[in-house]
């Protein structure tokens, strides 16, 4: 009888870990990812951002979705780098990339990876020639003087990069996904690093570049004489 008993409370302690492990895995590990918001494209998920991430904000979601309040690691600049922002962009202009990679802590591997592509052709993926705009690797250790067993927090580092709108275009908004990964998930070959999959480490951005026309003569003219006519106004009101 005492035999039976222990076998039977180990079988219901048994049964009750397992119905934890399944309950944590079904649940909690599936809020463990961040994911690219573009609508309509592959899925791109990351589930730890403890050593590298875009920006310094980050958060778990249980889906994939449209908008994204942790996303602040991709800026752009019309002026050459003395602003920066998100603002919208003219068709032609060359516009100045900025990509903010941010270290919580030191992992044991030899590099971050960053890579972004642009949807030029608006067919829903990141696949086509050229779309690839910027791709790149942080050796952490050798290039700021670090070591595996420091102890910090909050390291950054900005990746730069020039890119020419188009000036010919039936689109007016263009996705840019960028992301940062481990070596270890690409196997420290940064042409492993895809714009969809799963990856353990790192974080994903998503963001809608809305292009403007460049305006046409006719309405430049326009405006100049509509600007012309109202400071004539405002002059002869003053008299």
């Amino acid at each position: 009888m005492k035999c039976t008993t222990a076998i039977f409370g180990c079988y219901f302690v048994l049964m009750f870990v397992l119905a934890l492990s399944v309950g944590y895995s079904s649940d909690a590990l599936a809020t463990q990812y961040d994911y690219g918001d573009a609508t309509g494209y592959g899925m791109a998920r990351h589930q730890n951002a403890s050593w590298q991430r875009l920006g310094t904000k980050w958060d778990a979601e249980s889906s994939s979705k449209t908008i994204d309040s942790s996303d602040d690691g991709v800026f752009w600049s019309v002026d050459n780098g003395a602003t920066w922002g998100n603002a919208v962009i003219t068709a032609g202009q060359t516009v100045k990339f900025r990509f903010d990679m941010y270290k919580e802590e030191w992992g044991i591997h030899d590099f971050d990876a960053i890579k972004v592509w642009i949807d030029w052709n608006g067919d829903k993926d990141f696949t086509d020639s050229g779309e690839t705009i910027f791709a790149d690797v942080w050796h952490f250790e050798s290039e700021s003087g670090y070591h595996k067993n420091d102890s910090f927090a909050g390291v950054s580092k900005s990746f730069y990069t020039d890119v020419v709108m188009p000036t010919s275009t039936s689109l007016t908004d263009y996705w840019l996904r960028a992301q940062v990964v481990c070596s270890a998930d690409i196997r420290s070959n940064l042409g492993n690093l895809t714009a969809t999959g799963t990856w353990y480490q790192g974080e994903v951005e998503d963001w809608k570049l809305t292009v403007a026309p460049v305006p046409e003569p006719s309405t430049m003219l326009l405006l100049g004489g509509g600007i012309a006519g109202l400071a004539f106004w405002r002059r002869k009101k003053s008299v």
